[in-house]
């Protein structure tokens, strides 16, 4: 990917506020600008230490990179699907929002946009991939809600049968 963030060229930096949502579900690297637009559009932009940036785009331009060529088509059609989810997700944080809290929107939003977009439907290998790609320390809780959401559907609480979709991922 070129580097998305903005240049010292005017037009980087007279977007208007709002705008950023003109990236929300672009191809590849482009959809990635939508988190550096939105730092930039903050009080106080926080840059790499911040959500924005430090995270969701890092960790967008390295699934764009590094994960998308290891997926198959089912998992690359998946991973446009939940960066779109993700994205839209941050729409409802107000640019107002403590860093803290920003955060923990962006986090938050990950085990349903996971879920909702068809990640429990995936091929093991690109759930392993997907997994994989975020450094340990960043993982947080998020990775156990969308497992154990998969499980549910696999298996029957009650009576520890596979589902159908349990069943059907078993063949």
């Amino acid at each position: 990917c070129e580097d998305t963030r903005p240049t010292d060229d005017p037009a980087d930096q007279d977007r208007e506020e709002g705008a950023c949502d003109d990236y929300i579900g672009r191809d590849g690297c482009a959809s990635c600008e939508y988190y550096f637009c939105r730092d930039r559009n903050r009080p106080e932009p926080r840059g790499d230490e911040g959500y924005y940036q430090g995270f969701a785009g890092r960790y967008c331009l390295l699934f764009t990179e590094r994960t998308i060529p290891r997926l198959s088509p089912a998992g690359q059609q998946w991973i446009q699907r939940v960066r779109t989810c993700l994205q839209m997700a941050m729409e409802d944080a107000d640019d107002a929002l403590s860093c803290e809290e920003v955060k923990n929107h962006g986090y938050d939003a990950h085990p349903a946009c996971y879920i909702d977009t068809g990640f429990c439907e995936l091929p093991l290998g690109d759930m392993i991939a997907t997994f994989n790609t975020v450094a340990p320390s960043d993982l947080g809780t998020q990775p156990l809600t969308t497992a154990f959401e998969c499980v549910r559907r696999w298996f029957n609480p009650d009576t520890g049968e596979l589902t159908e979709e349990g069943q059907e991922r078993a063949h």
